[in-house]
């Protein structure tokens, strides 16, 4: 049975080793995450992303977004995601408060430096680093301090990137629903259909929509995934603005009549090695290049077509 004394002592110690515990606990809690500002995403109109020389602004016209400098449409679903990670950023951790920034690629030549504004207030302004090793959580800071911390989700993915990179892609869209006339031309091949729309004897059922060639009917599934094949469209890249245009006859030519009239002409490739082939199109400023392997599956599958 233990005595007195030993039983003192357990306690002495027990109490001892709370207490650090305590302690312990309470020191590693005693800062204090800065307040983040409330931000709407959508009240957000501009934003400006600069890397080491190299700056990319995205300003709201409107209900539509602009590249800046070049100065060409920004593709609306990726910039809703940044202004949404903008309005959503969340800080988790204090991280490090030596000024050591290199090691979270937060030094002059790697960091991202991320402004966003609603209408001419300054709203954001933060220090993107390199991704942390969860993959949930990216380093960032403010500027003129030195204190680096976790904020939730992979920021540096979302907002790393050249002006072509927050470029609209879809280069040849409109509505389908409104087409009347489709004329494709392939390797100088050319065939046309028209659309004939019959109003349905009963009251309650859709219009009868067939397309002709000619004489010839052919079917609605075929020229509807024509259709779809074009509005859907995405360059892989779009050239400088000042690259010369494709000269020469097109290896296909797609013209679709609504309301407007659009036009797209694909060009052979540059070089016999190319995967990609340039292209113009009705609406876009500039040359663009669709990939070489959706073009040759257009090719044989239109090459068909009554």
């Amino acid at each position: 049975m233990k005595t007195k004394k030993e039983l003192l002592i357990i306690a002495v110690v027990a109490i001892a080793l709370i207490a650090y515990l305590f302690l312990r606990k309470t020191d590693r809690t005693t800062y204090q995450l800065p307040n983040v500002e409330a931000l709407a995403a959508d009240s957000i109109t501009r934003i400006q992303i600069e890397e080491q020389n190299r700056s990319v602004i995205l300003e709201k016209r409107e209900d539509r977004w602009q590249v800046l400098p070049i100065d060409r449409p920004a593709d609306n679903l990726k910039v809703g995601a940044l202004t949404d990670a903008l309005a959503k950023l969340e800080l988790t951790a204090l991280v490090s408060e030596s000024g050591s920034l290199e090691r979270y690629d937060l030094g002059p030549d790697k960091r991202i430096r991320v402004r966003a504004w609603a209408k001419d207030v300054l709203k954001r302004d933060l220090e993107i680093g390199k991704t942390a090793p969860t993959y949930q959580h990216t380093f960032v800071k403010f500027p003129d301090a030195d204190k680096v911390y976790h904020a939730r989700s992979n920021l540096r993915s979302q907002f790393d990137g050249k002006p072509e990179d927050f470029r609209n892609k879809s280069v040849f869209s409109f509505q389908q629903a409104e087409v009347d006339r489709i004329q494709l031309t392939v390797e100088g091949n050319t065939k046309t259909w028209v659309k004939e729309t019959t109003a349905s004897e009963e009251k309650d059922k859709p219009a009868q929509v067939v397309w002709k060639s000619g004489e010839k009917t052919v079917e609605t599934e075929r020229i509807d995934q024509v259709i779809n094949a074009l509005t859907t469209l995405r360059c892989e890249k779009f050239l400088d603005p000042d690259a010369e245009r494709p000269t020469g006859t097109p290896i296909l030519e797609a013209t679709v009549v609504g309301k407007d009239t659009q036009t797209l002409q694909v060009f052979d490739r540059l070089q016999p090695s190319d995967t990609t082939y340039p292209a113009t199109a009705s609406g876009q400023q500039d040359v663009f290049t669709v990939p070489g392997w959706k073009i040759d599956q257009w090719k044989k599958d239109w090459a068909g077509l009554p």
